[in-house]
């Protein structure tokens, strides 16, 4: 499971509404969610996992059965507007929160990945070019 599979069933329309809010819960919750990638992590790229992904094998180094995969930053902002649809906007301050992590050592930008990756990546920038925090409505899904 990943986040970003619960956001796009939401933000498409193609899981039924009366699943949005599990479906939130679940994505959400912070004790099953980790930061998993197939081409880095722990900090920076792996050139294991790159050529696994080069010859086209993946093999998922977490918990399928009980944990999440996180959204990268760049994509986040499906997570949060699937959130807002759901009627659940009052999730997003602490959703928000993770992002503070990009604000140290004397950076102000937004990395790429969580945890690992480049310290500035302007897609990752996309949730706050769209809609910045704290100007999403319940239900809002950010169209105009």
């Amino acid at each position: 499971m990943s986040q970003m599979g619960g956001a796009f069933a939401i933000v498409s329309g193609l899981a039924p509404v009366e699943r949005w809010q599990r479906i939130i819960e679940t994505i959400t919750d912070s004790t099953k969610l980790v930061v998993r990638s197939w081409t880095g992590g722990g900090g920076d790229y792996s050139p294991e996992k790159m050529m696994k992904q080069l010859r086209g094998i993946y093999e998922p180094d977490w918990d399928v059965e009980n944990q999440i995969v996180m959204g990268e930053p760049f994509i986040s902002y499906v997570v949060h507007d699937a959130v807002a649809a759901a009627g659940m906007a009052d999730r997003l301050p602490d959703l928000y929160r993770k992002w503070s992590e990009f604000l140290v050592d004397g950076y102000d930008t937004i990395g790429e990945c969580w945890g690992w990756g480049t310290h500035v990546h302007g897609w990752s920038c996309t949730q706050f070019i769209r809609r910045p925090p704290g100007d999403q409505q319940p239900g809002d899904r950010g169209r105009s």
